[in-house]
C-alpha cells in the first residue's frame, strides 16, 4: 500500500510539473515563432527596398531624372504641355516624366502600407524626390485641375510630404 501511494502521488507531483512546463514551451514557441516571423517581414522589406534602390541606381532613371531636374524648363502649365505633356507630340519625353511619378507612385503606396521603412528611405533616397517634386508640384496640380483628376499622382505628392517631414526633422538647417 506504501509503494501504491507513493506511485500515486509521484504521478500526481509529476503532472502538476508537466502542466507548467507544457506552458513555459507553448510560450518560448510562440515567441520564437514571434520573432522569425518578424526577421522575414524585415528581410522581405529589405529585398523590396534593394529592388527600389537598384532601379533608383540605373543609369536609365538617373538619366531620365537628371534630364527633367537640369535640362526641362517650363513657365506655367501651358508651356509645359506644350514643350513636354501628351499633347505635345513628345511622347518620349512625356512617357519619361510619367516613369519617374509611377516610380514614385510605387514607392508611396508601398510606405502607404508600412511596407517599406519610410526613414531608411529618407536617409537613402530623399534628394532626389524633393528636388524631382518640388520642381513638378505645380504642373502636376494644374494637370489635376485641367483634366479633372484631383487623385492623379496623389501616392508621389504623399511619399514628398513623408519624406519631406522626416528630413526636415533630421535637417532643421535644410528646412525650405
Amino acid at each position: 500500500m506504501i509503494e501504491q501511494f507513493s506511485l500515486q502521488t509521484v504521478l500526481t507531483y509529476l503532472t502538476l510539473i508537466s502542466v507548467p512546463i507544457g506552458v513555459f514551451y507553448h510560450i518560448m514557441t510562440l515567441r520564437n515563432t514571434r520573432k522569425n516571423q518578424e526577421l522575414q517581414l524585415e528581410t522581405r522589406q529589405a529585398n523590396l527596398f534593394s529592388q527600389y534602390h537598384l532601379h533608383y541606381q540605373s543609369k536609365d532613371f538617373n538619366r531620365d531624372i537628371s534630364e527633367i531636374l537640369y535640362n526641362w524648363a517650363w513657365k506655367d502649365y501651358e508651356d509645359f504641355r506644350t514643350k513636354y505633356g501628351s499633347g505635345s507630340g513628345n511622347m518620349d519625353a512625356f512617357s519619361m516624366w510619367m516613369r519617374i511619378f509611377q516610380y514614385y507612385d510605387g514607392l508611396g503606396v508601398l510606405i502607404s502600407k508600412g511596407l517599406l521603412n519610410k526613414t531608411l528611405l529618407a536617409d537613402m533616397m530623399s534628394e532626389l524626390l524633393i528636388l524631382f517634386w518640388e520642381k513638378n508640384e505645380e504642373v502636376v496640380k494644374s494637370a489635376r485641375e485641367y483634366y479633372n483628376q484631383p487623385l492623379a499622382i496623389r501616392w508621389t505628392e504623399y511619399l514628398y510630404n513623408e519624406i519631406k517631414e522626416i528630413v526636415d526633422k533630421q535637417h532643421p538647417e535644410l528646412k525650405t
